[in-house]
C-alpha cells in the first residue's frame, strides 16, 4: 500500500484556467483507475466541489489545511503538513512546491515562458518564478512535463537531466467537446453573449504571450481588405498577465480599424458554454507566442472547428498537420492565414477530417494513467 498526497488547490478553484484544469482532470480520471490498495489524500484550503468532493471510494480523502492569509498557503500551511504528517508521495499538479516536502515529490512543470519571454514579467514575479522552478528541479525526485517542447526547454535553460523529466501530453473533456447537433442550444449561447454568424473564435488571456494585439491587428487589416465580409471576432477570456503593457495598443487599434461593433468580448464565461461557440465559429485562431501544451487546439478539433494557429512551442507537435500555422510574429502571415481558411471550404473540410482523426491521440484517461504510473515508480 502507497499513501499518495496530490495538492488539490488550484484544481479547486471556481474560475480555472489550464493548469487548473489539468490538475481537475487528472484527479478525476485517476480515482476510476487508481489501485483500491493505495491510500489517496487531497489537500485543499477551501471545501472541495464541483466533481473532487466526490470520491470513489475509502481509500480516497479530502485533507483541508486551513490557513488565515489569503496568500503563501503552499509555502506555509502545506510545508507544515509535511513536517509533521508526510505522506509516501507528494504529487503538486502545477510548478509551486512546498519548501518543506517528502522525498518523493513529483512535480509537474508546464512551461518557463518566463524564461524565454523575461521581458513579459515584473522583476519581483520573474525571481518569483525562477526561484521556485529552480527549487523544484532540484529537490523533486521526479519532474513531469506536458510536451516534448517543454522537455526541450526545461533541459536548456536549467540543464536538467532528461531521465529525470518525464513527458504526459494532455487530453481534453470528451464529455462536453465534441460536434453539437443542437442548433436551438447553439443559437440561445451565442444570443446570451450578443455572438452573430459568421465568427472567428479566440478563446484564452489576453495578454502579450498570448499574442493578442497580433491578433487584433489582423483582424483590423483584414477587415480593411474585406470590407464585404461580416465576420467579426469573438475573443473569449480575462486580461492575464501584464495586460497593462499592451491595453492602449489594443485599444488604438480598435479605433484605428473601426472594430467596436466587430469584436465581441466576453470575459470568463462557464466552461459548459464554451464548446457551443467553438460549434458555432467559422474556424478557431490560436495567436499565442508560448505554450507548454495547447489544450484548446485539441477542444477545437474535437468540436469539428477549423484551426488556425500560431508556429510557436509546442503547438506543432501537438496539431501537427490537422491545424493550419501562420508564422508567430508576422502580422500578415495572419492576415493571410484567415483570408484562406475563412474563403476555402475544402480546406475547412480538410482541417476538420484530419483534426477529428488526431485528437483521438489524447485524452484525460491517458494522462492520468501515465502520471499515476509515474507516482508508483518513485
Amino acid at each position: 500500500m502507497t499513501l499518495i498526497a496530490i495538492e488539490a488547490a488550484r484544481p479547486n478553484r471556481a474560475q480555472k484556467t489550464g493548469t487548473e484544469w489539468y490538475g481537475f482532470h487528472v484527479i478525476q480520471e485517476m480515482k476510476k483507475i487508481a489501485d483500491p490498495k493505495d491510500q489517496f489524500i487531497l489537500y485543499t484550503n477551501k471545501p472541495l466541489h464541483s466533481g473532487l468532493e466526490k470520491m470513489p471510494a475509502d481509500n480516497w480523502r479530502e485533507k483541508r489545511l486551513k490557513w488565515p492569509l489569503s496568500r503563501f498557503w503552499t509555502q506555509g500551511r502545506l510545508s507544515l503538513e509535511m513536517l509533521f504528517k508526510a505522506p509516501d508521495v507528494l504529487y503538486i499538479p502545477a510548478h509551486a512546491m512546498p519548501v518543506i516536502h517528502p522525498k518523493k515529490t513529483v512535480v509537474t512543470l508546464h512551461d518557463v515562458g518566463f524564461e524565454r519571454y523575461p521581458e513579459l514579467y515584473p522583476k519581483p514575479d520573474l525571481w518569483y518564478h525562477r526561484w521556485s522552478v529552480g527549487y523544484t528541479i532540484s529537490q523533486a525526485v521526479k519532474i513531469i512535463t506536458v510536451s516534448n517542447f517543454s522537455k526541450d526547454e526545461l533541459i536548456k535553460f536549467y540543464q536538467i537531466p532528461p531521465e529525470k523529466i518525464e513527458v504526459t501530453h494532455l487530453g481534453y473533456d470528451a464529455e462536453n467537446y465534441k460536434v453539437i447537433d443542437d442548433k436551438v442550444r447553439i443559437d440561445s449561447v451565442l444570443k446570451k453573449y450578443n455572438i452573430k454568424k459568421p465568427y472567428i473564435f479566440y478563446i484564452g488571456r489576453l495578454e502579450p504571450k498570448k499574442n493578442s494585439l497580433l491578433l487584433i491587428e489582423a483582424f483590423g487589416r483584414y477587415k480593411q481588405k474585406h470590407k464585404d465580409d461580416q465576420v467579426s471576432l469573438v475573443l473569449v477570456g480575462r486580461p492575464g498577465f501584464n495586460y497593462i503593457k499592451i491595453r492602449k495598443q489594443v485599444a488604438q487599434c480598435i479605433e484605428k480599424y473601426n472594430l467596436e461593433k466587430w469584436i465581441v468580448r466576453t470575459g470568463w464565461i462557464p466552461e459548459a458554454e464554451v464548446p457551443y461557440i467553438y460549434n458555432g465559429a467559422a474556424c478557431f485562431v490560436f495567436p499565442s507566442a508560448y505554450e507548454g501544451f495547447g489544450i484548446p487546439l485539441l477542444e477545437a478539433m474535437a468540436c469539428g472547428t477549423p484551426v488556425l494557429s500560431s508556429r510557436a512551442a509546442s503547438l506543432p507537435e501537438v496539431g501537427q498537420d490537422a491545424v493550419m500555422y501562420f508564422e508567430t510574429h508576422e502580422v500578415e502571415s495572419l492576415v493571410q492565414g484567415l483570408k484562406k481558411i475563412l474563403h476555402d471550404p475544402a480546406l475547412q473540410t480538410a482541417l476538420r477530417e484530419k483534426g477529428f482523426q488526431r485528437v483521438k491521440n489524447f485524452s484525460w484517461r491517458k494522462t492520468a494513467q501515465q502520471t499515476l504510473d509515474i507516482l508508483k515508480s518513485v
